[in-house]
């Protein structure tokens, strides 16, 4: 089975952050920062209006950053 990472990095002034996302099958930008909303991995949901970067990353890469 494929699996798929994902980093989500939020731009917010001062406090931004990112987070990472495991998913097996390949999904959209906005599907995405919608599991990152079911998954609780923003700080606040309203957070989720400032992404401004989702990117696919290796095994790794996700491996250091959960």
């Amino acid at each position: 089975m494929d699996k798929y990472f994902y980093e989500v990095h939020v731009n917010i002034p001062r406090n931004g952050y990112s987070f990472a996302i495991e998913s097996n099958k390949s999904l959209s930008d906005e599907e995405v920062i919608s599991l990152g909303i079911e998954l609780g991995r923003f700080e606040e949901t309203s957070d989720a209006d400032c992404v401004d970067y989702v990117g696919e990353i290796t095994e790794y890469e996700y491996s250091t950053m959960r």
